[in-house]
């Protein structure tokens, strides 16, 4: 668990924030509001229907909402549950339809909580292929997960936390092959870099391994 923020400040698209008082930050402007952040936070979806709940988007126009509902309906499969209420959805169904929310403002900064948490194998490549074209598109992703092989394969800087403090912030290669550093975390490290270690007793080049892209640069 992180500890509260009880003070501080910093700046959010070009935009300086004091963190002191939540209130106060959320009434920081932004230019333009809908462009500043989505999140995807937590596992609660609100009361009402999936339309209602992906059509939130604060500062849109009801047309632009409109234009964009069914087109987001339709990318993470839940048109058909338009007018369902949320609460009837699966955890998987719950976790995308999260997602759908969070893009229907075209954010500059989008956090995801576990984003592939719940989803088939098919379905997590799919949210996952989504996420890379919005990092390449220019928006900045933030991925909270205990999952470390997807943090290998896919996350560029790593800020490492446990009981609710930074241990080290980093490149993603730094943090993962820093096998005292992942211990300290109590965690494991990901599956690659497992193989890539017990590898490397023999073959020295497995040493620095531990994304699943970096295999193929091995020679055989």
């Amino acid at each position: 668990m992180l500890a509260k923020v009880t003070d501080g400040n910093g700046n959010l698209t070009g935009v300086h924030r004091t963190w002191l008082d939540p209130a106060t930050a959320r009434k920081a402007p932004l230019d333009p509001p809908r462009k500043a952040m989505g999140n995807l936070l937590g596992h609660g979806v609100r009361i009402g229907t999936v339309t209602d709940i992906v059509a939130t988007g604060e500062g849109l126009e009801k047309r632009e909402i409109d234009d964009s509902v069914d087109r987001m309906l339709g990318r993470f499969d839940l048109a058909r549950y338009a007018n369902v209420n949320p609460f009837l959805l699966s955890h998987g169904e719950k976790r995308r339809l999260s997602v759908a929310t969070a893009l229907i403002t075209e954010p500059e900064i989008l956090i995801l909580d576990e984003p592939t948490f719940g989803q088939d194998q098919a379905r997590a490549h799919e949210i996952i292929n989504m996420i890379c074209e919005l990092n390449a598109e220019g928006i900045t992703i933030i991925m909270i997960t205990h999952d470390l092989q997807l943090i290998a394969d896919y996350a560029d800087r790593v800020a490492l936390l446990s009981q609710g403090h930074l241990l080290k912030l980093g490149g993603t290669g730094e943090i993962l092959c820093d096998t005292e550093l992942i211990e300290r975390a109590s965690l494991r490290p990901p599956p690659v870099r497992r193989i890539a270690l017990a590898l490397a007793q023999e073959k020295p080049e497995w040493h620095a391994v531990y994304r699943t892209g970096q295999i193929r640069e091995i020679t055989p």
